[in-house]
């Protein structure tokens, strides 16, 4: 696996499968269709061949069926997938097997996650609601259902990825929120009055504890003015994303 550093964008490389996370400088792709071509473009595609879906910081697992070139309507990022409002498919994670079709998350703090297990590939939108729900194993485990047989799982991974996010130090929260998570999540400090919340380490265990091969794009969200932030910015930020094909 390999991670490369665009400056105004990060790939990942796996066996299988690519990887795209944008920017400020792509733009904000939740409401810019001109940004959501260019992200699109940066694995090779155009936003048609895209799927995205309505997240909610839930579970609930989007798994494209489909065998032909086309997506339905309702998932296509050049038909406004990418907005909240109106689109009646909601979901934090999806998956597809179909080359040439790219899954996308949009994110302004939450991890961005990609996931390729032999033929299978998944995107997967994490906050804290959605790691205490389940949804990085609800989407393993809907993965490996898709990924294909197991000779040819025990040649493709599973291999992952975790985008920029939050880093622990930006990433406070209330004791109610602490006590959902393992210890080695949550980090305390003199010198914080409120706990803080390493969410970049759960999702690394908890894909870890499936078997997934784990790397990183270590930066903060709210550190690095390279991208948009919900707390750094406010909530009218925009979005950044992550892509993945295979």
């Amino acid at each position: 696996m390999t991670i490369v550093d665009h400056d105004d964008w990060w790939e990942w490389r796996a066996p299988g499968a690519r990887a795209a996370f944008t920017s400020r400088e792509v733009g904000d792709v939740r409401s810019d269709g001109a940004a959501r071509a260019r992200a699109a473009a940066l694995l090779d595609l155009d936003p048609g061949r895209v799927a995205a879906i309505s997240q909610v910081h839930g579970a609930d697992v989007w798994v494209d069926l489909g065998t032909g070139d086309g997506l339905p309507a309702e998932v296509r990022w050049d038909a406004r997938a990418a907005a909240a409002e109106g689109d009646p498919i909601e979901a934090d994670a999806l998956i597809t097997t179909r080359p040439g079709v790219a899954l996308a998350i949009v994110v302004a703090d939450c991890l961005p996650i990609a996931i390729t297990w032999g033929d299978a590939v998944a995107a997967v939108h994490a906050g804290w609601r959605s790691l205490d729900g389940g949804v990085v194993e609800a989407a393993l485990a809907a993965l490996r259902r898709r990924a294909g047989s197991s000779v040819a799982l025990a040649d493709a991974g599973p291999f992952a990825v975790v985008g920029p996010a939050l880093c622990v130090d930006c990433f406070e929260v209330g004791e109610e929120v602490a006590a959902r998570f393992a210890a080695s999540a949550v980090v305390r400090r003199p010198e914080w009055p409120r706990p803080h919340l390493d969410a970049r380490t759960d999702a690394a265990r908890r894909l870890a504890e499936a078997g997934c091969a784990v790397e990183h794009v270590n930066v903060c969200t709210r550190c690095d003015p390279r991208l948009f932030s919900h707390r750094g910015d406010g909530p009218a930020t925009g979005r950044q994303a992550v892509l993945v094909r295979r």
